[in-house]
């Protein structure tokens, strides 16, 4: 379960450049699902992998952008092509498939929604800039949202820790999650802080399956 301790929204940016636009509230608090708020599985992933990347560079390792088609792993042929730092084969690259996938997380209950009018600041003389008064919409303090992820091939204990390199990496993660963490627009403002809480991992093998 996802709580959130400051508000947050995430939403599609303004419909318009114009002036006019400031004075509408243009920015949707979260992308919405039958008019219901949700996180979008693309924003917790994105996170998921962006923190993962920033823990293997603090150890000196390798990352290789998802998108970049000039790989050197060593190896020749097709499989010289192919990435082969932890961070690509957790959460895909092009021609890897990712070990990760995350759902869109769903609101436990119907989410509370306020909305704030905001001013913007003029870097030059460091006050209100005329006319340009907006709001915003954003999520209520105290929301939760169902998180759900499936990870295939990754080993975890049921307390969600790491029995190999992998999965001591998501555990680490996960971990990281249960502390809090930020997401959504606004984050330099102090919106968006999220903490993953009753966290219980389930592992599933062949012997699960019916045929």
């Amino acid at each position: 379960i996802l709580i959130n301790d400051t508000p947050f929204r995430i939403g599609g940016g303004k419909t318009s450049v114009s002036k006019s636009a400031f004075q509408q509230a243009t920015d949707s608090a979260m992308m919405m699902r039958k008019g219901v708020p949700f996180i979008p599985g693309s924003t917790l992933k994105g996170f998921m992998r962006s923190l993962t990347e920033s823990m293997i560079k603090a150890r000196g390792g390798k990352v290789v952008y998802p998108y970049d088609d000039k790989v050197d792993n060593g190896k020749t042929g097709e499989e010289s092509k192919k990435p082969d730092d932890v961070v690509s084969q957790l959460f895909g690259s092009q021609s890897n498939a990712s070990a990760v996938e995350v759902m869109d997380a769903m609101p436990v209950d119907s989410p509370t929604v306020h909305t704030r009018t905001m001013v913007t600041i003029d870097r030059v003389f460091n006050g209100q800039y005329p006319s340009n008064l907006f709001s915003l919409d954003m999520v209520d303090v105290g929301n939760k949202f169902k998180f759900t992820a499936i990870l295939w091939g990754i080993q975890l204990s049921e307390d969600c820790k790491g029995n190999d390199e992998k999965g001591q990496i998501i555990g680490q993660v996960i971990e990281t999650m249960k502390s809090g963490f930020q997401i959504g627009g606004r984050k330099s403002a102090g919106l968006g802080l999220m903490r993953l809480t009753e966290v219980k991992c389930t592992k599933f093998g062949l012997s699960d399956l019916e045929v």
